[in-house]
């Protein structure tokens, strides 16, 4: 995407750090935005290509109107592991940033068009169903959990058939899962999948966490269910945190005609992947090996609703995600800190024509109790976050290129 590395880049600037003699603060190094082309002037964020669209059959309504039109998409800024992409364009008022984020249409909370598995997962034009003809694949949405009681709803547009025998709902083609996701999380993969989510698993109503399935609602998930997902994380108070304010180690580039922030992006580490690992299996390659016990968040939980009823508390003390507990890529990168958009993203995987369609408010079938907020309120929250940043980075920026003379 640009003639130099994005590794090359940050150790060139890794070498001229700067300690701000200020109440001795120490500042970040900062990657220069590259100069204006003409073209940037009039460069706005786009939706990717869509093309031929698939039509997915709803199971159980033969009705030709029935049929879910989805959507592979032509080649486009994908996150993948390490980096993340999102939607950039030029600022001229701001002289220091130059480029800020700005977002693709359409404007709310949605499906991420970068953070998904890029190849095989089907999307709509609207950003709100997702399908695939093959194994799992699974998406993020744009918004996401640090803090707060929030909810959102999915509906099953095609997976398990009402009618049939839960004994063997496990062998029907089209699957689906749902939950939320950390960015460690593969999208090649269903959600709960690594100890990075917390999946609903159709089959059975099973939990699932770390790829091991629990019993939970002991009825299966069917075609037409209306799947709540609230998720609820308590403040910590900043003196608390390991990792103090915020630092957006990105990067412009330009890719098909448009803008995109190239961004490190947190990655799985061994401790936490050696979880997928038996501990038997573990100790024939370390003499008394045992699982990593994960950081949690007390008194965070994710409760379920099936069709408008309350299914109880799926999970409990979350796994925490405040660095150091996400880490960058290492040796490259050891540094740690919190870009603003670390924590739990809701996700959605399909398997086999398998289909849902999410909603994140504020209209729900099934609302939530009083007090838990629809997570679309959140898409606004994370633009108005990113703008108080922009505003940050401009006033330190300055200081530091007249420091720099």
């Amino acid at each position: 995407m640009e003639e130099e590395p994005a590794a090359k880049r940050r150790r060139k600037e890794s070498k001229k750090q700067l300690l701000v003699n200020n109440g001795d603060i120490y500042t970040p190094p900062r990657l220069i935005p590259p100069t204006y082309i003409a073209a940037d002037a009039t460069t706005v964020p786009k939706p990717p290509g869509f093309l031929p669209s698939t039509e997915v059959q709803v199971q159980g309504n033969e009705d030709p109107a029935s049929k879910i039109s989805v959507f592979a998409t032509d080649d486009y800024a994908y996150s993948k592991r390490g980096y993340r992409f999102s939607p950039a364009i030029a600022r001229p008022s701001m002289s220091a940033l130059k480029f800020t984020a700005c977002e693709a249409p359409p404007y709310c909370a949605r499906l991420s068009y970068e953070d998904r598995s890029p190849q095989s997962l089907l999307i709509s034009q609207s950003g709100t169903v997702a399908s695939t003809l093959h194994g799992f694949r699974s998406a993020r949405a744009n918004v996401c959990v640090r803090e707060g009681d929030w909810y959102y709803e999915v509906k099953v547009l095609k997976g398990i058939p009402k009618d049939s025998d839960g004994a063997n709902s496990h062998l029907h083609d089209a699957h689906v899962r749902l939950g939320f996701s950390r960015r460690e999380s593969s999208m090649e993969a269903p959600v709960g999948h690594d100890g990075y989510g917390y999946g609903l698993r159709d089959v059975s109503g099973q939990t699932v966490h770390v790829s091991r399935p629990k019993p939970f609602m002991e009825e299966s998930i069917c075609t037409g269910d209306i799947i709540g997902l609230r998720i609820s994380i308590p403040s910590r108070p900043e003196e608390t945190k390991p990792v103090a304010g915020f630092f957006r180690d990105r990067y412009p580039v330009r890719y098909k005609g448009q803008l995109f922030f190239e961004t490190l992006d947190y990655v799985p580490t061994k401790p936490m992947t050696e979880l997928l690992t038996p501990v038997s299996v573990l100790r024939k390659k370390r003499e008394g090996a045992k699982h990593h016990t994960p950081t949690t968040i007390p008194g965070s939980f994710i409760t379920l609703y099936k069709n408008g009823k309350d299914m109880g508390q799926a999970f409990t003390d979350l796994n925490e995600f405040l660095p150091p507990h996400s880490k960058f890529q290492s040796p490259f990168d050891n540094r740690l800190f919190d870009d603003g958009m670390v924590g739990y993203y809701p996700t959605v995987s399909v398997y086999r024509e398998g289909a849902v369609e999410v909603n994140f408010g504020p209209n729900f079938a099934h609302p939530p109790p009083d007090g838990v907020r629809p997570l679309c309120e959140r898409y606004d929250e994370q633009i108005a976050e990113d703008l108080t940043l922009d505003i940050i980075d401009q006033v330190d920026f300055e200081r530091l290129d007249q420091l720099k003379g």
